[in-house]
């Protein structure tokens, strides 16, 4: 399939010098890209650390920090999302004119006409809304495609994108906030709160970094969360050039929302039942919020509504996100990785927390965000908290006064003491509301390596039984 590169160029420019910064899984991809489209155009990639991609022998490396001579004759700096925009390096680019472009950006601008995408961002629910919806274009037996932040670079994809087919994509602050491309037909703002204080001054630079995905579109739909007033303080002055549109559990919506207990899409002045609450297949109050964000993007994508119906209520939930992975001898596990902040954790703590049965596990890479309301949720729902990673020294301070605080240093020292702890009819919690940078890779390794060792611990204990 031809790309459309002629968008790029009129934009951009023809490039005769491109430099990659950052090589890991979505560096690499768009690398691959990038030196199969332009093999005329020479390409540099910068990383300041080892690679961890096989190298490909139309690029030159340079390994450690960037070097700023390397902007000699750059026409495009493609950045990857886990480089801070806010590094010198980028700042002297912008100084001589050079444009920074994220991969995913740039992808975006590559598709081929005709295709309905759709782009999911917040702070919290990201990649269970992608990927419900994605589910949802499966029932419907729609062409679909996922990618993004959930884990499949754009990049790694795109020969496969046909005219006519859905694109589903979880976009992160870092790969809206400098976009120029990135124009879904369909964007939404699930919710708003204190994230990524390591790479954002102030929460208003974090809340603009999203917003720029509502400014940045020039035709089609913009949902948002009414209950959420970060999030409505902040699109109160913008002219958008899209149809702004709401949901909400409580006020008044303008495309989805709940009327006597029941999921209903406005189409224009007519309400179209979906489903009733308690059908929701996921639980907790969180996801009924997420199942009107599904409904709403699958209903303007002309999915009819028994698919969206059957959507909602046979979606089985996310690997890492409130996974309920295991239940042997009364305890329940469940391994909620996702979790990189407290917010995050304060949803898994009113879902499960019903009972004071929980053992919370906590830790990581410290973002440096408050404790208090998480610390306040614990104190009511958990029987015991286990801190571990770098965040466990800052977070023993706000935890020491609640009863059962362990602090350790080894993860499979949580894991004995999680089972030391668990008595049938409890809940071990594993949501770290921290990054998980310090230990593992990301949080998919953490949670599948979280998963492996309860799974043998329990085949080791009936060994030594037997």
């Amino acid at each position: 399939m031809l790309l459309n590169w002629d968008r790029i160029f009129e934009r951009i420019g023809f490039p005769k010098k491109i430099v990659i910064v950052g090589y890991g899984k979505s560096g690499f991809s768009i690398a691959k890209l990038i030196s199969k489209e332009l093999a005329s155009v020479e390409i540099i990639v910068t990383d300041k650390d080892c690679l961890k991609f096989p190298e490909i022998s139309e690029i030159n490396y340079l390994l450690g920090e960037h070097n700023p001579k390397i902007l000699k004759d750059a026409s495009w700096i493609i950045k990857s999302p886990g480089v801070p925009l806010n590094l010198d390096f980028f700042k002297l680019a912008r100084e001589k004119d050079i444009p920074v472009i994220g991969d995913l950006d740039l992808t975006f601008g590559l598709l081929p006409p005709d295709v309905n995408t759709i782009g999911v961002t917040g702070t919290n629910g990201k990649t269970t809304i992608t990927e419900w919806i994605g589910y949802g274009f499966k029932i419907a037996n729609m062409p679909h495609y996922i990618a993004g932040n959930v884990g499949t670079p754009l990049s790694e994809i795109i020969y496969n994108i046909t005219p006519g087919s859905n694109l589903v994509l979880e976009l992160s602050s870092y790969q809206i906030e400098n976009s120029i491309f990135l124009k879904p037909r369909i964007a939404m703002i699930t919710n708003l709160t204190l994230d990524h204080t390591d790479r954002y001054i102030t929460f208003e630079d974090y809340i603009n970094a999203k917003i720029h995905l509502f400014k940045n579109q020039e035709s089609g739909y913009s949902i948002y969360n009414k209950d959420d007033q970060n999030i409505v303080k902040n699109l109160r002055d913008l002219n958008l050039k899209t149809k702004l549109l709401s949901v909400s559990k409580k006020e008044d919506f303008s495309i989805a929302g709940v009327i006597n207990s029941d999921i209903v899409v406005k189409d224009n002045q007519n309400l179209v039942k979906i489903t009733d609450l308690s059908n929701i297949s996921i639980k907790g109050e969180h996801n009924i919020e997420n199942a009107l964000f599904v409904a709403s993007s699958l209903y303007l994508s002309s999915v009819k509504p028994e698919y969206i119906e059957k959507t909602l209520s046979t979606f089985s939930g996310v690997e890492h996100r409130q996974e309920k992975f295991y239940i042997c001898n009364g305890i329940i596990w469940i391994n909620d990785s996702k979790s990189t902040n407290p917010e995050s954790t304060i949803v898994a703590l009113k879902t499960w927390g019903e009972s004071k049965n929980l053992i919370l596990i906590l830790g990581g890479r410290d973002k440096k965000t408050p404790l208090d309301e998480l610390v306040n949720l614990a104190s009511k729902t958990c029987k015991a908290v286990i801190l571990f990673g770098e965040a466990k020294s800052r977070f023993y301070e706000f935890f020491k006064d609640i009863q059962n605080v362990f602090v350790l240093d080894m993860f499979d020292e949580v894991i004995d003491k999680a089972f030391e702890l668990a008595q049938p009819k409890d809940i071990v919690l594993f949501s770290p509301a921290c990054a998980s940078f310090d230990m593992f890779s990301n949080f998919e390794e953490r949670g599948r390596i979280f998963k492996k060792k309860v799974i043998e611990r329990y085949k080791i204990n009936k060994e030594m039984i037997v």
